[in-house]
Parts: C-alpha cells; sequence; structure tokens
C-alpha cells in the first residue's frame, strides 16, 4: 500500500468516522490486488504478484554483456580527454554552497534516488 499521507481535514480538526472511511477508501484503491505478467496471465495472490514484480526487475536490471571490441570503440569515440583545467576542478573539494544548492532547489516529497534516501533526510 502506499501511504502519501494525504489530508482530507484541517489540522487541529478531530478525526471524525466520515475521515476514517474515507482514508480506508483511499488505502483500498491503492493497494495492488491484481497484476498481468509477461506471459498475460493475471496473478492475483500477494506471492505471485511479488514475483511477478521481482522477475521484471531482474529483467530489466541484469548485467548487460559486453565484448572487447564494443568496449575499444566506446574508449575511440564515446570519451573526450579531460583538459587540466577540468581535472583540477574535479579534484577540488566540495564547498558547503555547492553542496546546498540542489539540496534547497530540491521538490519535497519526492520519490528518493537509487541509493534510496531522500531529499527530507539530507535537508
Amino acid at each position: 500500500m502506499l501511504d502519501t499521507t494525504e489530508q482530507d481535514r484541517i489540522d487541529g480538526e478531530p478525526l471524525s468516522l466520515h475521515h476514517l472511511i474515507k482514508t480506508r477508501k483511499r488505502q483500498a484503491n491503492r493497494l495492488i490486488d491484481h497484476i498481468v505478467d509477461e506471459n498475460n496471465e493475471t496473478q492475483n495472490s500477494s506471492i505471485s504478484i511479488l514475483r511477478t514484480f521481482s522477475m521484471h526487475f531482474h529483467r530489466v536490471y541484469r548485467p548487460i554483456m559486453i565484448n572487447k571490441v564494443s568496449v575499444r570503440q566506446l574508449t575511440r569515440y564515446g570519451l573526450r580527454p579531460v583538459s587540466p583545467e577540468v581535472c583540477l576542478s574535479l579534484t577540488d573539494p566540495i564547498t558547503q554552497e555547492e553542496l546546498w544548492k540542489p539540496i534547497s532547489e530540491g521538490k519535497p516529497h519526492k520519490a528518493p534516488g537509487s541509493d534510496g534516501i531522500c531529499l527530507e533526510f539530507y535537508k
């Protein structure tokens, strides 16, 4: 279930039966109760839904096989040499201003990045 902490009441307003029912309906609408796998078969049990998700992510993020020829072509065509000035700037330590700028400009309540850490953690 997804919990986006949506509020349908004003801060300080007591929780009523109406709010509780509305919250439960919202949660039920977000619950994944079936999924269609790669064979166009509908999966209904929680185990088969999880298995379908994990198989999908294993397939999407599996290692890509490469050979020596493709690596040689990449180094010949895909990479440009870095100038000494740029190389020096890349080895300089990161300042607090450089670190704070992207953190402060980020939008709140967004999904975490590949490291699993959300922006609120850094703030």
